[in-house]
C-alpha cells in the first residue's frame, strides 16, 4: 500500500482548505502542511474515519505500465470530507506532466476534476477538501456518493489514461466508532523555562488500536537536552508519575520532540490507567532535563463526536462616565483543542495602564488580575489583551479550555482599581 497513514488526508484538510483545497505531504500519505504551524496535526495518526482507499493500475496501452496509485475518500471528523489522488512512477517531465485526475459521472461519462501536483520521484498528488460536504469540482453532495464511480490519471490535456480504478465504498470508522480528545499545552503563566515553547495531546482509542500522543515544540534540541512526560495519579491529587522520555523528532523544523504510545491490546502499559478514559481530568506535564515544567494541560474528557469549533463574542459596557467600549471573543479551535481569548478596548482615557480581570468562579464576584492590556495610540488609546493556548500561552487564571471560561465575568481596570469595562466571557 502507498499510503502509510489511512486518516492523514482528513488531518490535514484545514491545510487544503486554506490554500486552496490541495496539498501535498512529503510523508508518504495525503497529508498536507499545516495552516497553524507546530500547534496542529503533524499528519500521522493513522486511526482512520469512515472511507475508502482503493487502488489505480495502468491500463493494457498505458505508457507507464509499472506505475500504480491510489485513490481515497474520507468523511466523519469535524464534518470535513477529503478527497485524494496519488500516482507513483509516473514521468517526471511535463509534458505529459502535469497529470490530471478525471472521474466518471453518474452516467459514465468522464470530466476532469483537477491538475495534480508533482512530488518525490515520479509521484503526482492531488487532495480536496470540503466542510460538511464533498469537495467543490467532484460533483457530488457527499464524497460516499462516489463509490463505485470510475477514475482515472491523465497527461495533461487528457489525452493518455495512466491509472485507472473504481472508488470503493465508505468503510470502517464514522461516528461513533471512536473516541478522541485533545487538548494544546501551555507554558507557566510565570517564569516559563522556555518562553515560546507550545505543545498537544491527542488520544484517540477505536475497537482494537489505542494511541497517545505528546508533542513539543519549539524545544531545545542541543545534546544536552532532554524531555519527560508526566501525568497527574488522579484528577487533583498533584503527585505525578513518569510515562516515559520523549525522542527528539523534527531539530530545524518545530524542534518537535515526541512520545508516542500505541497498543492493539489495551491501553499502553505506561499510561498505568485500566481505561484511555480514566485520564480524563487529570493533568500532564512536560519536564525539561532540570526537572522544570515546560508545558501541562488538562486532558480531556474522551468523545465519539468531535467538539465542533466555535467563535462567541460579547460586549464590554462603560462603567461610570467614560467614553471607552470594549469587546471580548472566545475562540475554540477544536482540531487544534486550543482555545483563545481575545479583548479589545478603544477610547481609554491617556495616561493610565490598565488590566484584565477575570471572575476568579463564575457567578462568585471575586476577580483575579489576568495581565495588562497592550496599549497604542496617543490622543485616543486603544488596548488588546490576547491569550492562546496553541502557542503555548497560558488562559487567564490557568484555565485548559473555553467551557471553563465562559460565564465568568470580566473587567477591564485602571491602575487606580477602577472599572472601566464590565462584562461576561461569552
Amino acid at each position: 500500500m502507498i499510503l502509510n497513514a489511512t486518516l492523514s488526508l482528513v488531518l490535514s484538510v484545514f491545510a487544503a482548505l486554506n490554500g486552496g483545497g490541495n496539498c501535498s505531504d512529503k510523508n508518504g500519505g495525503f497529508g498536507g502542511p499545516d495552516k497553524n504551524g507546530p500547534g496542529g496535526f503533524s499528519g500521522k495518526i493513522d486511526i482512520n474515519a469512515s472511507g475508502s482507499i482503493s487502488p489505480l493500475t495502468p491500463l493494457v496501452a498505458s505508457p507507464a505500465q509499472s506505475a500504480s496509485g491510489v485513490v481515497e475518500i474520507d468523511s466523519g471528523w469535524w464534518n470535513f470530507q477529503g478527497f485524494g489522488v496519488r500516482a507513483k512512477g509516473l514521468p517526471t517531465s511535463q509534458p505529459p506532466g502535469p497529470f490530471e485526475v478525471w472521474l466518471a459521472d453518474s452516467t459514465g461519462t468522464f470530466f476532469k476534476v483537477a491538475n495534480m501536483w508533482p512530488w518525490f520521484d515520479g509521484d503526482w498528488i492531488l487532495q480536496m477538501a470540503g466542510y460538511a460536504s464533498a469537495p467543490a469540482g467532484l460533483g457530488v453532495a457527499n464524497v460516499s456518493d462516489l463509490a463505485n464511480r470510475a477514475v482515472q490519471v491523465r497527461d495533461a490535456g487528457g489525452a493518455n489514461v495512466y491509472l485507472q480504478g473504481t472508488i470503493g465504498g465508505a468503510s470502517g470508522g464514522g461516528a461513533g466508532s471512536y473516541q478522541i480528545g485533545i487538548i494544546s499545552l501551555s507554558r507557566p503563566a510565570t517564569n516559563p523555562p522556555d518562553a515560546d515553547a507550545a505543545g498537544i495531546v491527542k488520544m484517540i482509542e477505536k475497537p482494537g488500536k489505542i494511541k497517545f500522543e505528546t508533542e513539543g515544540f519549539h524545544l531545545d534540541t542541543d545534546s544536552a537536552a532532554a524531555y519527560k512526560v508526566f501525568i497527574e495519579n488522579s484528577a487533583g491529587a498533584n503527585t505525578y508519575y513518569l510515562v516515559g522520555a520523549m525522542a527528539l523528532e523534527n531539530a530545524g523544523f518545530h524542534d518537535e520532540w515526541e512520545l508516542e504510545l500505541t497498543s492493539t491490546t489495551g491501553v499502553p502499559v505506561e499510561l498505568n490507567v485500566a481505561n484511555l478514559s480514566d485520564l480524563g481530568g487529570r493533568n500532564l506535564q512536560i519536564h525539561d532535563k532540570n526537572d522544570a515544567v515546560v508545558l501541562s494541560g488538562l486532558l480531556p474528557a474522551l468523545a465519539s463526536t468531535a467538539a465542533a469549533s466555535s467563535s462567541k463574542s460579547g460586549s464590554l459596557n462603560a462603567a461610570g462616565k467614560t467614553n471607552a467600549r470594549g469587546k471580548v471573543i472566545l475562540k475554540y479551535d477544536a482540531p487544534h483543542g486550543a482555545t483563545s481569548i481575545q479583548l479589545k478596548a478603544t477610547n481609554l482615557a491617556v495616561g493610565n495602564g490598565y488590566n484584565v480581570f477575570v471572575e476568579t468562579k463564575a457567578g462568585g464576584g471575586v476577580f483575579t488580575n489576568a495581565g495588562a492590556l497592550s496599549l497604542s495610540g496617543n490622543k485616543s488609546i486603544t488596548g488588546l489583551y490576547r491569550r492562546d493556548s496553541s502557542k503555548g500561552q497560558t488562559l487567564p487564571l490557568g484555565l485548559s479550555t473555553a467551557s471553563q471560561l465562559t460565564s465568568r465575568k470580566i473587567q477591564i481596570r485602571d491602575n487606580n482599581n477602577q472599572v472601566v469595562l464590565a462584562g461576561e466571557i461569552p
